[in-house]
């Protein structure tokens, strides 16, 4: 059984894909002394018999990697997945230097960008099945990025640096995120990357209005979650959002993500929980 999770964490943003095949996936964290935990505990133990751990950021406002240091020491993070950036900050936070540690390691991090592709991400083997994840933005070639990216490196907004990450398997669901890009960003940017139809995606920016999919885009989308109408509970959050379906499973980085015991591979359905 494939697994897909949300926490509500405050203001930030955690998620991870137990996957049907040996890969187990985080999408960004905000940890703190309250939840950090209980969460680290049960990423461990859903990621106790993969083989391949990978850790996706988004962009880098501190809601999307805070803590990220608490989950390293607890939870070595082999395979961190950024957008290729060279932010700075002012206020460099203790979660931002380990960020910036973990982006700017050529043995950990791979750069991801429009259409990359990786062992086993979304490409498979004989020894083990691919992860079923696309990155569908950003194209760094494009004009509204590269001023997106220039914005960030100068400490003006990181929203719109953001990477677009699909998640499907074949005959099943597929979930979509769009980290903190903006609607006027989205806007600009809807000729130039392809939107497939989705059963679920996770509203932009929280849910803010600011985060808005454009109705040009949106037409592509079956269902939409708002993770905002989550906030403000201290106890756990079972919604009627839960989707069960059937499942089959040139950079300077390595070409594969790094292995952290051997394959193992599982078939099953796919299940969506938020708390």
């Amino acid at each position: 059984m494939t697994i897909i999770k949300s926490f509500a964490v405050g203001n930030g943003d955690t998620f991870y894909i137990r996957h049907a095949s040996d890969n187990f996936t985080i999408i960004d964290c905000d940890l703190n002394d309250d939840n950090a935990d209980t969460i680290i505990k049960e990423l461990k133990e859903q990621s106790a018999d993969k083989g391949i751990t990978r850790f996706i950021s988004t962009h880098p406002d501190d809601d999307h990697f805070g803590g990220i240091e608490l989950l390293d020491a607890e939870m070595p993070i082999l395979n961190f997945y950024v957008v290729e950036n060279k932010v700075i900050k002012d206020d460099e936070t203790q979660s931002f230097k380990h960020y910036c540690k973990l982006r700017d390691d050529n043995g950990k991090a791979f750069y991801i960008y429009k259409g990359c592709s990786r062992r086993w991400m979304n490409q498979d083997n004989d020894e083990r099945g691919a992860a079923g994840i696309s990155i569908l933005w950003p194209d760094t070639s494009n004009a509204r990025f590269k001023e997106a990216l220039a914005d960030g490196e100068a400490g003006i907004s990181y929203n719109n640096m953001s990477a677009v990450i699909r998640y499907a398997m074949q005959g099943g669901a597929s979930f979509l995120w769009l980290g903190d890009l903006e609607t006027e960003f989205m806007e600009s940017i809807t000729d130039s990357i392809k939107l497939e139809k989705t059963t679920v995606v996770f509203a932009a920016h929280h849910g803010r209005k600011s985060g808005k999919i454009p109705a040009r885009a949106g037409r592509t989308s079956l269902c939409r979650f708002a993770r905002h109408r989550m906030r403000g509970s201290r106890r756990p959050i079972r919604r009627a959002v839960s989707a069960l379906c059937d499942c089959s499973t040139s950079q300077r980085h390595s070409p594969c993500d790094q292995r952290a015991r051997d394959p193992r591979d599982q078939e099953g359905r796919c299940q969506f929980v938020s708390r």
